[in-house]
């Protein structure tokens, strides 16, 4: 996103929503934890690297998404 001339907020939009649907299409696919993991690790990934940092709330939505009712094992 960071290359493209975005200055009518169109791309960033769509790019917003493909986020959501991302995270949506792994929370329907009803994935155990473990089959999350690379999905998970992937948009942690990219919420710490903040580039660019105006999806932060997009990624952080997602990863809550596909993170809830993950059961937890005790050790």
């Amino acid at each position: 996103m960071g290359n493209v001339d975005d200055s009518n907020g169109y791309y960033g939009d769509e790019f917003e929503y493909a986020i959501e649907d991302y995270a949506k299409c792994i929370k329907e696919a009803s994935l155990k934890h473990k089959e999350k993991r690379n999905y998970i690790r992937y948009l942690f990934k990219k919420y710490i690297k903040g580039e660019p940092d105006y999806f932060q709330e997009e990624y952080d939505y997602a990863l809550q998404e596909i993170c809830k009712n993950i059961e937890r094992k005790v050790l």
